[in-house]
């Protein structure tokens, strides 16, 4: 997810140049239950006349994020973005709704997860990150 971020926000740099190749790029990666494994998009609008310089601009984007992967102040800045999401995530606590709580268990059964509570999944998120490396964030990237 750091190298998601982190290609999400190069991406968006580029989009705001002075006369940049496409009006809207996101990559995304879910999960999907149907599909049982994680599905990547890279979703974007371009003026008609310039979607192929759109799409190699994004591509290549995504080659060089795999080449040389990522700063250490991305994975810094990234990092703590997601130790952030989990935090805001375990504070509402018991104020999650019920319908949403089982959409998130019927998904994370679906996709052979494991289910936690958000308190769960901010002590975990907390940990993992904490020994993650630049290295491995890198190799992560390379694949």
């Amino acid at each position: 997810r750091v190298c998601l971020a982190a290609l999400q926000i190069r991406l968006n740099v580029g989009g705001r140049s002075d006369d940049p190749a496409f009006t809207f790029v996101e990559f995304n990666q879910l999960d999907s239950a149907r599909e049982g494994c994680a599905v990547c998009s890279l979703d974007m609008t371009a003026e008609p006349y310039r979607w192929e310089e759109a799409v190699e601009k994004s591509i290549s984007e995504i080659r060089k994020l795999g080449l040389y992967g990522v700063t250490p102040g991305e994975m810094e800045r990234y990092a703590s973005a997601l130790l952030t999401d989990a935090e805001q995530l375990a504070a509402q606590g018991d104020m999650i709704s019920h319908g949403d709580q089982l959409a998130y268990l019927m998904e994370t059964v679906a996709n052979g997860h494991t289910f936690m509570s958000p308190e769960q999944s901010y002590a975990v998120t907390e940990q993992a990150l904490s020994t993650l490396t630049l290295e491995e964030v890198n190799e992560a990237a390379a694949e």
